[in-house]
């Protein structure tokens, strides 16, 4: 398994969206200053291109 070199804190949304396929996650990065927003997704493929881009 590789490691990353940080780690992130995440939040979820839930809405009465009417789309099955759609939802939103905050990724945040912790630093000295507090939690810092990285990414935000609101679906499946963006949130599979962050992970990839982590390894």
């Amino acid at each position: 398994m590789k490691t990353v070199s940080q780690e992130y804190l995440f939040t979820t949304y839930v809405t009465d969206s009417q789309d099955p396929n759609e939802f939103m996650i905050e990724l945040f990065s912790s630093d000295a200053d507090g939690n810092t927003l990285v990414q935000v997704t609101k679906n499946f493929d963006e949130l599979i291109d962050f992970l990839e881009k982590l390894t």
